[in-house]
C-alpha cells in the first residue's frame, strides 16, 4: 500500500512537468510489460529500500528510494532528457517540494471510521549516470524520500 502511494506521487511529479513542456506522458511501473513502441520520452518509476523507522498504533516514519527512469530516443536526444531531468529534479528539489507538488499530501479512507493520512518529503536527489541502450538515452533520478504516515479515527474507536 505504501509502494503505491509512492508510485502515485512519483507520477503526479512526472504528469506535472510533462503538462508544463507540453510533452507526452509514458508512464511505466514496476514489472509492467508494455510495448512503449516508438514514444519518447518514456518513464518508469519505482520505490526501493522502504526501512521502517519508527512505527507506533497509530503513525510511523518510512524512508524509501524513489526512482524515476527517463528514456528518450536517439533523434530527441540527450538534449531533451537533461531538460526533463532538470525540470523534475526542480520539482523535487527538498527545498521546493512542499510548494510545487501538492500530492506530498495523500489521504486515503480506511475501514471502518478512519483515515490514512500520508506526507512525502524529498530529503536528497541523485542523478545516475546517462547510458544509451538500444538506440535509446537512459538516465535515472534517485530521490530519497521521507513519509510520515498517520491513522485518523473519527467516532468510536
Amino acid at each position: 500500500m505504501l509502494v503505491e502511494s509512492v508510485l502515485r506521487y512519483l507520477e503526479r511529479g512526472i504528469k506535472t512537468v510533462c503538462e508544463s513542456l507540453e510533452l507526452p506522458c509514458v508512464i511505466l511501473r514496476p514489472n509492467a510489460i508494455e510495448d512503449v513502441g516508438g514514444a519518447s520520452p518514456v518513464f518508469a518509476v519505482d520505490a526501493r529500500e522502504l526501512q521502517t523507522r519508527r512505527d507506533t498504533e497509530r503513525s510511523a516514519i518510512t524512508s524509501c528510494v524513489g526512482t524515476i527512469v527517463v528514456l528518450s530516443d536517439a533523434d530527441s536526444g540527450l538534449e531533451l532528457v537533461d531538460a526533463l531531468l532538470q525540470a523534475l529534479a526542480d520539482l523535487f528539489a527538498p527545498d521546493a517540494s512542499r510548494s510545487l507538488i501538492p500530492s506530498g499530501v495523500i489521504t486515503e479512507p480506511l475501514f471502518p471510521n478512519g483515515v490514512r493520512r500520508l506526507r512525502i518529503y524529498p530529503s536528497r536527489l541523485r542523478r545516475g549516470n546517462d547510458v544509451i541502450e538500444n538506440g535509446r538515452y537512459r538516465t535515472t533520478l534517485l530521490i530519497d524520500l521521507e513519509i510520515e504516515e498517520e491513522m485518523i479515527y473519527v467516532g468510536n474507536e
